[in-house]
């Protein structure tokens, strides 16, 4: 809602349908409405719908020109701001006779001064609340419950979850299908040593299910938001390429979503080895503690598969590094007790076209990834990643452990601190270059003879492989808009801009001996180094010439943690007068 200063004359010009609305009223059709100055004017933006109010309204356009619109009858209302795409709304009341002369029509015309605007207006022009359950009755909000008030709830309402803790173990999970927000009345925070010291009134306890849905599937502004929620359970995880069976986890945000989405501020406490979310479609993951009991496992798990199923649209598009096409996870804490490491403790994982920014996070004894081509079939790796301000410690000196796992794509990391027993603070790979140990599906090993890789030669016969490291935008994807990869020997996937890994500014420590090729004093450990060459396909600084020229990140902190979808609005008029 905006306050505006008094002393504001609007002039009332002419919209659609405004003759006839004139004549309906018996509204004149050019006055000056002036604002006494002592009438504050309360407007509110309701995204495109005015307010079921009792009086009459005035509507401007968004932008605050001083364009007010005619004043028409309520039973018009969504008609007309339908018709005329405004989205401010006031309440007025006064004298709006035909008759009398100029100064009998400027009569004042005075804004309603109401602290409580928005509870006049009824529920199209005001944000509801739900609560589910009673506060402090164990089990009082269940997820059939939660998901009727979703299900009654509209656009930009509030679906509180009650104090208590509550059992939610039935394997149903609720969906998100609006542009609302859940909450549990919880603020996330961390002690010196970042142990969990946030405040929790909600708690769930999720046994092996997936606890939250996000899914919104229709258009408009705004996005789902779930927020201040402590979860208790052992999620399952799965490598799988389809929203019900891949990723499980506490939270899951599905391929179908087309809104981003915020989940922030909730506490994630696993006994099994994965505990957090996964991810199909670029949100805001923000100001949550993630804790696990095991050693091994995945916290967060990204993919952006598209309508191809593949990955390919995402691999169309450019990297866009400093834009807004990424996930962003920023401001959270993640935590893993120390060990030997057999296979994995992302905090991290992507794959299918995933693109995500990791910022300003404190990670203990865990690692980023980037997958590789071993999803099978003809699926491809995450795209990129910007990697930068966060602190990771490890803990354990029995295991080989670097900070990322870079398979493919491009990455920007730098000035990150690294402390611990961390071997290298960045370890390469190209599994299609190493003879595909886990697999490559239908792309096979990079050895000259697919017309999908680059076929340059060089270290080896391939050279560059389809998104090895390094790698960027394709020239297309599948021709003619095929929904699998079956045309793969006619694609147009090369020439594969080069997009170089570049790592700068990075401070810490590292123990070497990562099990390939150190290079960089340790600070890189290259399992292919004739393949991810050193200078072409990464560039390695410790001062700040490896960055890349012309880059900025993108906003920080992210415009959704302010509850704004982008930039804010142009500023209202204040004291200016129009006749």
């Amino acid at each position: 809602m905006q306050i505006l200063p008094a002393g504001v004359t609007l002039t009332r010009l002419g919209y659609p349908h405004r003759r006839r609305f004139a004549k309906q009223r018996r509204v004149p059709r050019t006055s000056s409405m002036e604002i006494p100055d002592n009438a504050a004017q309360v407007w509110a933006t309701f995204g495109g719908r005015c307010a079921e109010c009792s009086d009459r309204i005035i509507v401007v356009s968004p932008a605050w020109s001083l364009h007010a619109g005619a004043l028409f009858p309520l039973s018009k209302r969504d008609q007309y701001a339908q018709q005329s795409k405004m989205s401010v709304c006031a309440l007025v009341r006064g004298d709006h006779s035909e008759q009398g002369d100029m100064s009998k029509q400027r009569r004042s015309i005075r804004l309603l001064i109401v602290s409580f605007a928005v509870a006049v207006c009824a529920k199209e022009a005001s944000a509801a609340t739900y609560t589910c359950g009673n506060s402090g009755v164990a089990n009082s909000c269940t997820p059939s419950s939660l998901q009727s008030l979703i299900n009654s709830a509209r656009d930009g309402d509030t679906v509180n979850i009650a104090a208590g803790t509550h059992n939610w173990t039935a394997g149903v999970p609720v969906v998100i299908s609006k542009r609302i927000t859940v909450s549990g009345g919880g603020h996330y925070a961390v002690d010196a040593n970042h142990n969990d010291a946030g405040t929790w009134p909600a708690t769930l306890t999720t046994g092996t299910s997936v606890a939250f849905v996000m899914n919104v599937t229709t258009t408009g502004s705004g996005f789902p938001r779930l927020t201040g929620i402590s979860m208790s359970g052992s999620p399952n995880f799965t490598y799988a390429f389809n929203d019900n069976d891949a990723g499980g986890l506490f939270v899951r945000a599905n391929s179908t979503n087309i809104a981003s989405y915020r989940i922030d501020n909730n506490k994630f406490h696993s006994s099994s080895p994965h505990c957090g979310v996964y991810g199909n479609s670029a949100g805001l993951i923000d100001h949550n503690y993630f804790w696990a009991d095991q050693i091994e496992g995945h916290c967060i798990y990204l993919q952006d598969w598209g309508p191809s199923g593949n990955g390919d649209e995402a691999w169309v598009r450019p990297v866009g590094f400093g834009g807004p096409d990424f996930t962003f996870i920023e401001d959270n804490t993640m935590v893993r007790p120390g060990g030997f490491v057999n296979f994995e403790n992302s905090a991290v994982d992507a794959q299918l076209g995933a693109k995500y920014v990791f910022r300003h996070n404190y990670v203990r004894n865990g690692s980023l990834s980037m997958h590789g081509n071993s999803g099978g079939s003809w699926t491809r790796p995450p795209v990129a990643t910007e990697v930068y301000q966060n602190t990771f410690v490890f803990e354990s000196s029995v295991s080989w452990q670097t900070t990322m796992y870079q398979r493919a794509g491009t990455m920007l990391y730098y000035n990150n601190n690294i402390t611990g027993y961390f071997q290298a603070w960045v370890k390469l790979w190209s599994e299609r270059a190493a003879g595909c140990p886990n697999g490559c599906g239908n792309w096979t090993v990079c050895d000259g003879t697919h017309p999908w890789d680059g076929n340059k030669g060089g270290g080896i016969a391939g050279y560059p492989c389809l998104d090895q490291v390094g790698r960027g935008q394709t020239p297309s994807g599948i021709p003619g808009g095929g929904a699998s990869c079956n045309y793969c020997s006619a694609r147009n996937l090369q020439p594969q801009q080069a997009s170089p890994t570049r790592v700068w500014g990075n401070t810490g420590t590292y123990t070497g001996g990562c099990g390939g090729t150190s290079q960089h004093g340790g600070a890189i450990c290259n399992n292919n180094p004739t393949t991810i060459v050193d200078g072409a396909d990464y560039v390695f600084s410790m001062d700040a010439s490896a960055a890349l020229p012309g880059y900025t990140p993108y906003t920080y902190p992210h415009p959704f943690q302010a509850g704004t979808s982008g930039p804010p609005p142009p500023a209202p008029p204040s004291n200016v007068r129009i006749k």
